[in-house]
């Protein structure tokens, strides 16, 4: 089983923004790390994204990002996962419809990474994979 494979079905646990990072936690001790623009689509439109974190939009309180990919996709499998060989850009299907994009933004930095119990893959800056176990 490979480490991408080892997502399919599992569902999330926690999506959590960290100091420098977000975090998403999955079951089977499954995680993705990321350190680059995702956003969330559902029914056809951007739900939320990282850029929104914090900001008001001329409501009474900031976007809390974490909480709204929750609420959208939370306790929801993953369908399907797909990578972008030239972009490292992911797309996690999810059972309700909802599609999370992780979408690397620089050419130097590392932008996610995946762990799992059978090893771990980074995409490191200037789309390329670097895989451990």
């Amino acid at each position: 089983m490979t480490v991408f494979s080892e997502l399919t079905g599992r569902k999330l646990h926690s999506f959590t923004r960290r100091e420098c990072d977000w975090l998403i936690v999955f079951d089977g001790n499954v995680s993705i790390q990321l350190e680059c623009l995702w956003r969330l689509l559902y029914e056809g439109k951007i739900a939320v994204t990282s850029e929104d974190h914090g900001h008001l939009f001329g409501h009474t309180a900031p976007v809390d990002a974490a909480k709204t990919v929750y609420e959208v996709i939370g306790n929801q499998l993953i369908k399907d996962m797909t990578v972008n060989a030239e972009t490292l850009d992911v797309n996690l299907k999810m059972s309700n419809g909802g599609v999370l994009q992780i979408i690397p933004n620089s050419s130097g930095y590392e932008a996610w990474s995946l762990s799992s119990p059978s090893g771990s893959v980074l995409a490191i800056g200037g789309g390329e994979l670097f895989y451990s176990t």
